[in-house]
């Protein structure tokens, strides 16, 4: 592997799917996948009234895509002939896992509280469809939901956002050609940024309530499924923080929490695209410049901001309720003041 910064990182001793070590991550790979399926439909099960209330308003599927199912969301106060903010909302977990069903909760939020229309979108996952289709996949849900007649959508304000995975795919998707000039803002929340190394962060020793960090095993395995043998790690679809402000124009908030081993890369990315000389030693504080806004939850894990995601310690727990309050209305006072100014 190459050490120059300037050449392509190269993913070389990724074992192939037809090996038996490639075989067997392969497998490991599905059985996370269901495994936390059953986790998030205990959850689901746990709390009935509160996911009854989340539900969709439309299913849609398009020709360009049939096989993939969009989840709609209408503002709860919609009237005949109004037109609303899109906001595209695509799915985390590490490539392998996730649909829509997981941002159903925020996806209603979105529309009930801030007059979105919210599609929750659906892309083919790792590892059966590796890099770069689910970029492809979602890039082509955009362009059918603003070509759908049926939805009331303002077509000059669409927001392209999501969480982990699901936030660096907003990232890659900014930068194709065929969307550039009809994504008005870009929100990534704790996105994987950077596959090559070079801003990577640690992963905790222990969170700040005690107990480990258990991102780190399905890190590993996203790193594994997602890019393809003798993939270009620097590629900038795969690698946002490769890119530069002339590959994404759009305005861009983008969340990191603070005990995320993923908060180096987002911050890192942010001042890489606000054109700011990066300070580690202030990497918890928020700012905005040059069309980037950059905001840091202090001592929140990767996912803290989805509403079904609970912090046992009781007191970290009203903190993590308090760092959702606070997010929400930044990232969503932010997004007034872009689409509207």
């Amino acid at each position: 592997m190459s050490s120059n910064k300037n050449s392509p990182v190269i993913l070389t001793h990724q074992p192939r799917v037809g090996t038996l070590q490639g075989i067997w991550r392969f497998m490991c790979a599905i059985a996370y996948r269901y495994l936390c399926e059953i986790l998030f439909f205990q959850f689901k099960i746990r709390d009935r009234k509160f996911w009854a209330a989340q539900q969709p308003d439309r299913i849609k599927a398009y020709p360009s895509r049939p096989m993939l199912r969009h989840h709609v969301f209408i503002p709860a106060g919609h009237q005949e002939g109004q037109k609303h903010p899109l906001f595209v909302l695509i799915h985390g977990v590490a490539f392998i896992v996730g649909t829509p069903h997981m941002d159903h909760a925020q996806a209603r939020f979105l529309a009930d509280r801030h007059n979105y229309v919210v599609v929750a979108v659906s892309y083919r996952r790792a590892p059966e469809h590796r890099f770069p289709t689910a970029i492809h996949d979602v890039a082509a849900a955009v362009a059918d939901v603003l070509g759908d007649g049926s939805l009331p959508v303002d077509a000059a304000r669409v927001v392209v956002g999501g969480f982990s995975a699901g936030a660096g795919i907003a990232l890659a998707v900014a930068q194709l050609p065929a969307l550039q000039g009809r994504v008005a803002a870009l929100v990534a929340f704790q996105p994987l940024t950077d596959r090559a190394g070079e801003a990577k962060g640690a992963y905790p020793a222990a969170m700040p309530w005690g107990g480990p960090d258990d991102m780190k095993p399905t890190q590993t395995l996203a790193e594994w499924a997602f890019p393809a043998p003798g993939q270009d790690l620097r590629d900038r679809l795969l690698s946002p923080y490769y890119a530069t402000r002339a590959h994404i124009p759009q305005p861009l908030c983008l969340v990191t929490g603070g005990a995320d081993m993923l908060c180096r890369e987002g911050y890192l990315t942010a001042c890489k695209l606000a054109g700011r000389r990066a300070d580690e030693g202030r990497m918890a504080e928020s700012w905005e410049e040059r069309g980037v806004k950059y905001w840091c939850a202090k001592d929140m894990p990767h996912g803290w901001t989805h509403f079904w995601v609970r912090i046992k310690v009781e007191e970290w727990r009203k903190r993590q309720l308090q760092s959702q309050d606070e997010t929400w209305e930044e990232v969503t006072t932010w997004l007034d003041k872009v689409l509207y100014r």
